[in-house]
């Protein structure tokens, strides 16, 4: 499959460009909206959402969104199967400067990134900023569907799979199927011990 061009210019949402000129006064976060009916609709805060509050980019080639461009532009990349950076210690290659700098980590022994509140210590600033979620006592990311939070984005992912019929682990031998990877495993483990 040859690999999605990467576009270089910016794509607002929808509803921003119809109102970019305009900016209203968020009062509940201090920020500025260009949507006003946003405000209107009794829009929800503290959602974890940027939705509403702030000019978003939209990928055009998926849901994601982010107030700011440069965002957009390293989030493009993921759609790319174009990997430039490559490692020369092992065959490894990587579609972002950050991976490929992360994995040289690996065979310096460097680990750059540490925790101010524990030892943790880690290769990949992502990493770190998740790690210190767990530090704190906050709930960002819920479920539109039930009464479910926690403080990763990934888990919620994992969760909104229980909502759904979607089955995407299917095992190879009895056809059976699971939402998650994890308990597909523990299911191959029965066919094993048979």
């Amino acid at each position: 499959m040859a690999p999605l061009p990467l576009p270089m210019e910016i794509f607002p949402s929808a509803a921003i460009v119809e109102n970019i000129g305009t900016a209203t006064s968020c009062n509940q976060v201090g920020s500025l909206s260009r949507v006003p009916s946003d405000f209107e609709n009794g829009m929800k805060h503290g959602t974890g959402s940027a939705v509403g509050c702030e000019r978003l980019f939209q990928c055009h080639l998926c849901q994601y969104s982010t107030p700011k461009p440069r965002r957009l532009k390293n989030h493009l990349v993921s759609h790319s199967a174009e990997k430039p950076f490559q490692c020369e210690v092992c065959p490894a290659a990587f579609k972002s400067l950050e991976s490929y700098k992360a994995h040289m980590c690996k065979h310096t022994g460097e680990v750059p990134y540490q925790c101010h509140l524990c030892p943790y210590t880690t290769s990949y600033y992502k990493r770190l900023l998740d790690h210190k979620r767990s530090h704190l006592n906050t709930m960002p990311f819920a479920c539109n569907m039930c009464t479910y939070r926690t403080k990763r984005k990934a888990n919620l992912h994992m969760h909104k799979l229980n909502h759904t019929r979607d089955k995407p682990f299917k095992c190879k031998v009895c056809s059976f199927g699971y939402n998650q990877k994890r308990y597909l495993k523990i299911h191959m483990q029965q066919h094993l011990a048979s």
